[in-house]
Order: structure tokens, then sequence, then C-alpha cells
């Protein structure tokens, strides 16, 4: 919008058309986040479609936050790209949500590793493009369970344990599933999953299984169950240096050397159960300097610890040589880094530690 055009009681929001790539018979909500898709083209060609092109967020192209949409952008079975327009970054939006909001007293990230409508904002991450601060008071969850301590049965990964489903409504509240164990032979999908049944106030049926299999007996999830009634917040989407989003990560319980990360952004690590062995990032060389990571525990572990193993050594808060990062296992330990030619750390929270 023209600032000169502004009137009394406007917020100013800074639009623009871009050219979406979706999936075939997928409707795109309102406030949710896309990303420029930054090597459209032939890596050597003048392509001013990069400028243009966008798609869901991921873990190859959250280090170029393009904005949220406008309007919820809906693709019929024989199309997968469609202008619309979306609110940038430097102007205020209208964001979809998957956590409750207080004015001015937060800062909410986009989700970039859910698929289709899960590019909400809920947990906190890095300031910069991708994050956002809320301009509007919002009760959006109906029950949180980042932490990873209620379970789904493994046996049909639809029949998920709540708290208290007295709130929830079959074709309004939706779960929003973030994480969860990952026992060696079915795989947490993320996403947005709707309410099929309510079979008692403990007891949910999801309309989709959760995993790319079933198992053999329960798995811990992370999850958000939130009100299809409040679904955005209006919010000022920060820019400047990119904040890499934030995604959610499930290691395996068997331990894992070379577990899969995004180098940009905060990584939340939901509760897993017991972990048998370590499971170890290798963490490899930054690439642009003022990239930042974290990797913040927000469910408890236990036994082995989630660690980070340095390809070349970096250094610690107190200047020494960094090669590892220890002992994040309990509910807030967390480590922070920044790429200056070698990874820095920058904060370093309660039990983690430096080696």
């Amino acid at each position: 919008m023209d600032p000169a055009a502004m009137v009394r009681g406007q917020a100013e929001f800074k639009e623009k058309w871009v050219q979406l790539t979706g999936v075939a018979s997928t409707d795109y909500d309102i406030g949710t986040g896309v990303c420029y898709n930054g090597d459209y083209g032939t890596p050597a060609d003048v392509e001013g479609e990069r400028d243009t092109k966008v798609e869901a967020p991921s873990s190859s192209n959250n280090h170029r936050f393009a904005g949220v949409l406008k309007n919820q952008v809906c693709f019929s079975a024989n199309e997968t790209e469609k202008w619309c327009q979306i609110y940038e970054p430097g102007g205020y939006a209208h964001i979809a949500l998957y956590g409750n909001t207080v004015v001015n007293a937060s800062r909410l990230t986009c989700l970039h590793n859910g698929g289709a409508n899960t590019a909400r904002f809920g947990q906190m991450g890095f300031p910069g493009r991708g994050s956002a601060i809320p301009k509007q008071t919002i009760t959006n969850v109906l029950e949180s369970h980042t932490a990873g301590t209620n379970t789904i049965v493994g046996t049909d990964m639809i029949t998920l344990t709540v708290d208290d489903s007295s709130d929830f409504e079959v074709g309004v509240s939706r779960v929003m599933v973030l994480a969860g164990e990952n026992d060696g032979t079915a795989t947490i999908v993320p996403g947005l999953y709707n309410i099929a049944s309510i079979t008692s106030d403990t007891v949910i049926v999801l309309d989709a299984i959760i995993s790319d299999v079933v198992t053999t007996g329960t798995i811990t999830v992370s999850y958000v169950v939130i009100d299809g009634d409040y679904p955005t917040c209006l919010a000022y989407l920060e820019d400047g240096v990119e904040s890499g989003m934030i995604d959610w990560i499930s290691p395996l319980n068997a331990g894992e050397v070379g577990q899969a990360y995004s180098p940009y952004g905060k990584t939340y690590i939901g509760g897993v159960g017991t972990l048998a062995a370590d499971c170890d990032v290798t963490f490899a060389d930054g690439i642009i300097f003022g990239q930042r990571k974290g990797f913040f525990v927000i469910g408890d572990i236990g036994t082995s610890d989630f660690t980070l193993d340095f390809v070349a050594n970096g250094l610690q808060l107190d200047g020494s040589a960094l090669t590892e990062v220890l002992t994040l296992d309990d509910v807030g330990d967390a480590w922070y880094g920044e790429w200056m030619g070698i990874w820095r750390t920058i904060g370093l929270v309660a039990g983690a530690s430096e080696g």
C-alpha cells in the first residue's frame, strides 16, 4: 500500500504478485508462508523469474523467505502454478497460526518442514525475514503437546491420545503434527491433519495416518490442536537478514550418525522417549557470513544425547576450539551458532556443553 494513501487506523501492507508452484488439488491457506525458488532455471542465465517464482517452504529454500499468502490459493486437479498475491516482509500481514499470540510480546517464526498448509507461525526463531511480531492477541490453541509426551497407536497411526477433547470439533479443529518418535519402522510425517471422529474425552481419530507406515506399538508425538475459527492474526513481518525459519526433528530411537538437518534457522527437538545411543549431526561448514543456526530441546530425550559433531573446528564461547556440542537432552538445552568463516558459539543454554 502507498503510505500516502493510508488513512487513520489502517496498517501498511506491502503487496506483491508472484507465481506460486503448488500441488494439484490442494488449497493453500491464507497467511501461510512461501519462499522464493531462487535457483529457478539455468544457474548461468539471467532469470528474472527468480524474483517472482515462489513455492512452499522446505529445508532447501528456507533462507529465501518471500512472504505470506494474502488470500487462499486453490489449485484444481489440472493446475500446479498460479499467480497470486503475497504480503512481503517490512510490512503488516495476516499470518496463519499454530500457537497463541500476545500483542507485541513475542516473536513467531514460520515453519518450513511440514508440507502444504503447515508454513504457519507458532514458535520463536531468529529475527529477520521469516519471523513476525504479533499485533493482535489470539487464543488459537485448544491443546498443546509440543514436548512429545502423548502417544498415537502404532498399529493404525491415526488414534491419538489427548488430554481433553471437549472443545474439539470434527470438521473445524485441526491437528498440527510437528514431530515424533522414529522407531526405525514408522517415520512421522509432519503435517496438518483433520479430526475424523472423537471417540472419548481422551481419544480422537485423525483422517489420515501420520507416518509412512504403521508399526507395532505406541509412538510419542509432538502436536498442537488448533481452532479453525481463528486461523490468522495481524502481525508485522520482520525484514533484514534471513531468519532461516524453524523446523522440527525426530531423532532415531536407536541412535544415528549423520542425522539429517537444515543448515539454516532454529531446529526444535521434541521428546522421543529414550535414545539407545546418541543421535549425531555431522555439522558442515556454513555458506555465507552471518548464517545462524540453533538447536533447542523442547521435550525430554533421556539416556543418550542429541549431539553436534563439527566437520571443521569452530570457536567456543571462551575462544577455545569447538569440536562438538554435547548433552542436548533435557528441556531447555540449546546451542546457537553463527558462521564467520568458522562456526562460533553465540549462545549455550542450560545443560548443553561444548567440547
